[in-house]
């Protein structure tokens, strides 16, 4: 299952993702983009992802785990830049969720996310990390 998993992930990143570019972001995508920059080229970068949208932050779906170059880059810099529905919004560092949050994504998106064997969810807040669990409404036991 890796090898395929690694497969899917290289063509998403070299054929889907590009394709995919044209539209995530957009005011009726369903797909989001983060913009981030490179760790050590300080390159821009822009990544379709999977979201859930919530009161002061974004629920992001780790699709291929925690070992993609957006993701590290996103938490060297302690942030970066979400286009969903044609607005961008600065976030903040990513913390982590439990996998029960994935029950939270709308059916088609829980599909995917399943297909896929997601295990890994992040939050990335629009306001201040301190007070994340009370603005993004989120109970303990899923943080």
């Amino acid at each position: 299952m890796a090898s395929t998993h690694e497969w899917l992930r290289q063509f998403n990143k070299r054929i889907l993702n590009p394709v995919m570019l044209k539209f995530a972001g957009g005011s009726r995508s369903p797909v989001a983009l983060v913009k981030h920059r490179g760790r050590t080229s300080g390159k821009e970068y822009r990544t379709p992802v999977l979201l859930k949208h919530h009161p002061g932050g974004f629920v992001i779906a780790l699709i291929y785990g925690r070992n993609v170059d957006w993701y590290r880059n996103v938490v060297a810099a302690k942030g970066g830049t979400i286009r969903w529905h044609g607005k961008d919004y600065p976030v903040g560092e990513p913390v982590s969720l439990s996998k029960e949050f994935g029950d939270s994504f709308p059916l088609l998106l829980r599909l995917i996310l399943w297909l896929n064997n997601t295990e890994h969810f992040i939050i990335m807040s629009t306001n201040q990390p301190q007070n994340l669990r009370r603005v993004l409404r989120i109970p303990p036991e899923l943080m």
